[in-house]
């Protein structure tokens, strides 16, 4: 199984995990209270760019998560991908947007959250001469992107929590070759493992 359908299977089974969950009464919709937690997280990504099979590399980053309306919270991330570099390939990227835990049910009984995530943002990138269309020189550009991603985040104590998710990311406007100046996306996936701290 490739890490991209390793990913998707990921995603399905959060999904069905909800359908599955204990239904929440009123009284306890109620109780809902913000909170914010801030981690920083080992990746490995597969990059889908320069040669084939493509480069796989390593990184680091920083998220944070506030909750502000039920299950519904804020997702904030910023990561690094170069560690392994080849061939000049570096992905760097900062990103926010919605994300959904499923709070509630069995596994959230023992301190297992799902949750499932959709962010849009920047990504800077180094890539090889020539991947970028006709402009053959062009080695680093700037690229609207967007992230859809999942996971597990288990709760160690009140403050800390560690989870494992999947991303997979879309950026745009990729170069793809001699004849694509501009065009194609470039869709970047990989796992990331992080640690957190709940402030409130």
């Amino acid at each position: 199984m490739n890490i991209r359908n390793a990913g998707l299977t990921l995603l399905a089974f959060a999904l069905m995990a909800g359908c599955c969950a204990d239904g929440q009464s009123p009284a306890s919709a109620k109780m809902y209270t913000p909170s914010l937690q801030a981690g920083a997280e080992f990746s490995g990504f597969d990059t889908d760019v320069a040669t084939s099979p493509h480069p796989f590399e390593y990184g680091v980053g920083v998220y944070a998560d506030l909750k502000v309306l039920g299950p519904i919270g804020i997702e904030a991330e910023a990561r690094t991908i170069q560690f392994n570099q080849y061939l000049n390939v570096r992905q760097d990227i900062a990103s926010g947007g919605l994300r959904y835990v499923l709070d509630r049910g069995p596994l959230a009984a023992h301190g297992y959250l799902l949750y499932a995530k959709a962010l849009g943002g920047l990504g800077s990138a180094d890539f090889p001469e020539g991947t970028y269309g006709q402009d053959r020189p062009r080695r680093h550009d700037t690229f609207s992107t967007l992230t859809l991603g999942g996971g597990v985040e288990h709760r160690l104590t009140y403050r800390v929590s560690l989870r494992a998710e999947y991303e997979y990311q879309s950026w745009f406007n990729y170069g793809r070759g001699e004849t694509e100046l501009g065009v194609g996306t470039a869709n970047p996936s990989g796992f990331s493992v992080g640690l957190a701290y709940r402030f409130f």
